[in-house]
């Protein structure tokens, strides 16, 4: 081989590993809102989704990196378990349950639908 591969694939080795590093950083990096997503599952803040729910997907995009921390924390229920596209048993007792998303606050209150991470800040006393 000439010497000017040699040094192609050593290049493309470097960019491979340095973005590999890059991506790892970023992964370690908190995420916005994870103060929030922590007091909000401390305060016993509950959310019921199923993992085909659009509504449901787009409620954790809005938590974005921090919804981990909230699911975590046990703040989250997924009601489809085991990738079946029917709600458990479990949930379909839990007081209220109609659909999801379904948010039950520390303080019992039943919120159905996707709610604005502001309202839930209100309702947990939460700071955003």
């Amino acid at each position: 081989m000439e010497k000017k591969t040699y040094i192609l694939y050593g290049l493309v080795v470097i960019i491979v590993v340095a973005l590999g590093f890059a991506i790892r950083r970023a992964n370690q990096q908190p995420g916005d809102y994870d103060g929030f997503a922590q007091c909000l599952a401390e305060s016993g803040a509950k959310m019921y989704s199923a993992w085909w729910c659009g509504h449901c997907q787009e409620q954790k995009r809005w938590f974005g990196k921090s919804f981990e921390v909230f699911d975590e924390s046990g703040g989250h229920v997924e009601c489809s378990p085991g990738g079946i596209k029917t709600f458990s048993d479990f949930c379909k007792k839990v007081d209220g349950f109609s659909g999801t998303p379904y948010w039950i606050m520390g303080d019992g209150e039943q919120l159905r639908g996707k709610q604005p991470l502001e309202i839930l800040a209100q309702k947990s006393g939460c700071e955003l």
